[in-house]
Parts: structure tokens; C-alpha cells; sequence
């Protein structure tokens, strides 16, 4: 049986050589209105989502713009959905135009919005 020093040195040792979670860079999906104003942006935050950012990107309507290495702007935001967020699906819908409409559609799709 092992003894106490040698179970805590085992246990202190894998401690210290765990490494972090890798870090994504950001990346995210701008759409625009049809006046060129920015509408939506989506942040990509789990590793999934993240992964397929530029694939879901291009099947939006409105000639999106994919981001990468970039979040979504800060400046004349009204409005913030997260969606699933702690899983690989994670993502957070920007919105610019319209907060009533986007706190909608974050509610019907399970969301949780913050202005």
C-alpha cells in the first residue's frame, strides 16, 4: 500500500502538469441591414460552434461577414443573446437595430438576454 507522502507527491505532481483548456481565438459573424448597418453579430464561443463559425456563417441571409480572429464590436450594441452556453454550441447573438425584437427571438429560442 502506497504511503501518504508518496499518494500526495503523485497527486501534487499531476496537479502541476495539467495544462489549461486551449484557448479559441475569437471569431464571429456579422450581418448587415440593407442600408450597410450592422444588424447582428454572432460570437462564437464553443469549441463546435467555433469550429463551423465560417460554415454557418455563409448560410446566413444578408451577405454575412465571417470574422475570424475577431469578436463581434462593442460600439451600438442593444442587446446580447446566449445561447447553450457551457457546451461546444455556445454562441451569443449581438444585436445593433432592434432590442424588443432580438429579446424575442432569444426567448423563443431558448435563450438568455441582457441589454
Amino acid at each position: 500500500m502506497p504511503s501518504r507522502r508518496l499518494v500526495l507527491a503523485s497527486l501534487i505532481l499531476v496537479a502541476c502538469t495539467r495544462t489549461a483548456p486551449e484557448t479559441l481565438p475569437p471569431a464571429s459573424c456579422i450581418t448587415h441591414d440593407r442600408d450597410g448597418h450592422i444588424e447582428q453579430c454572432f460570437d462564437f464561443v464553443g469549441a463546435d460552434s467555433r469550429r463551423f463559425g465560417a460554415r454557418t456563417c455563409q448560410e446566413m441571409e444578408l451577405t454575412p461577414l465571417f470574422q475570424d480572429g475577431r469578436p463581434c464590436p462593442v460600439e451600438k450594441r442593444v442587446g446580447t443573446c446566449a445561447r447553450r452556453m457551457g457546451t461546444p454550441l455556445a454562441s451569443s447573438e449581438r444585436c445593433y437595430r432592434d432590442a424588443k425584437v432580438c429579446k424575442e427571438r432569444c426567448a423563443s429560442d431558448g435563450g438568455s438576454f441582457s441589454p
